[in-house]
């Protein structure tokens, strides 16, 4: 597959006579798009699976319409903008004019994260930064962060999302 490429008829007959029950997309929503509706076209029953690329309201009508996205699934952050402890920040947002969108709350939480260490480090060289870290806990626009040993934040909450007959993201069971 290659970027750009809107055909993709010759790989869902490969899928089909595969006996798939399920395809992992790692794509964007220029090509998934075109992939999934050609899917449906040709009446494959597959699970479709991305990452967070298809968490955007674009999906829908670059899969043909809401119609195409039954059993379209893609993992992504939980929305922080629906956990009550981002109210702050997103109001902080707003007043600066910013949307507080998914992906500005995780910018912004990252910054927050990088001040953090730089202060709590005194500045220090890049280890001291990443040894505060896996010590200590950082509030941030997400909620408040800490860090195992391989720097990975600890209890990150991941959903899985499917999509309602109008093409909007619904939590997964």
């Amino acid at each position: 597959m290659t970027r750009g490429e809107r055909d993709f008829n010759a790989l869902v007959t490969k899928i089909k006579s595969s006996g798939a029950t399920a395809v992992y997309f790692g794509g964007l929503i220029p090509e998934a798009g075109p992939l999934i509706r050609q899917i449906h076209e040709q009446g494959l029953a597959v699970k479709f699976v991305s990452g967070d690329a298809l968490a955007q309201t674009e999906i829908v009508s670059a899969a043909g319409g809401p119609q195409f996205l039954k059993d379209v699934y893609y993992s992504s952050a939980a929305d922080p903008k629906q956990d009550p402890d981002t109210a702050e920040a997103q109001e902080a947002l707003k007043k600066a004019n910013i949307a507080p969108d998914n992906y500005t709350l995780f910018g912004y939480a990252s910054a927050q994260t990088i001040v953090a260490a730089l202060k709590g480090s005194n500045n220090g060289e890049p280890q001291a930064q990443v040894d505060w870290l896996r010590n200590n806990s950082v509030k941030t626009a997400v909620g408040n962060l800490t860090w195992n040993e391989k720097g990975d934040v600890k209890d990150f909450k991941f959903v899985f999302y499917s999509f309602d007959d109008k093409g909007a993201p619904v939590a997964a069971n």
